[in-house]
């Protein structure tokens, strides 16, 4: 009886983890979308154009961190690194995670890192 507790727990608990990192990736798109609407402006360079530049989907853009700001920086020049550290800075607000951002910190490690804490915070939370 109470192994089949312990094995029901853990397989909810394996499944709010996966639905924590599904979370993080629609906060990480919504993020790069809302900063690229933001900053360029709906009108004159919508989200999809970016992605279609590189190949992907939206659904891709978490698992190709690096090729997706490095092609920000191709499209945009400086531009792109505004965009890059808007979507850090919204996504860090939309889940609530703290962050210290500084000049030459690389803004794929920051979204690394805030998956981690993000990740961690859940798993914390799960087990009580």
């Amino acid at each position: 009886m109470i192994y089949r507790r312990l094995v029901g727990s853990l397989g909810q608990c394996e499944t709010e983890l996966a639905g924590s990192e599904q979370r993080f990736n629609i906060a990480l798109v919504k993020s790069i979308e809302d900063s690229i609407e933001v900053v360029l402006g709906r009108a004159t360079f919508p989200a999809y154009h970016v992605y279609a530049f590189l190949g992907l989907s939206r659904e891709e853009v978490p698992a190709h961190l690096h090729e997706f700001f490095n092609a920000l920086t191709q499209l945009f020049g400086q531009s792109g690194e505004v965009l890059a550290r808007r979507t850090v800075r919204k996504l860090y607000a939309e889940l609530a995670l703290s962050l210290v951002l500084k000049p030459n910190d690389s803004m794929v490690e920051c979204i690394e890192n805030g998956k981690k804490m993000f990740l961690k915070q859940s798993k914390d939370r799960c087990r009580g």
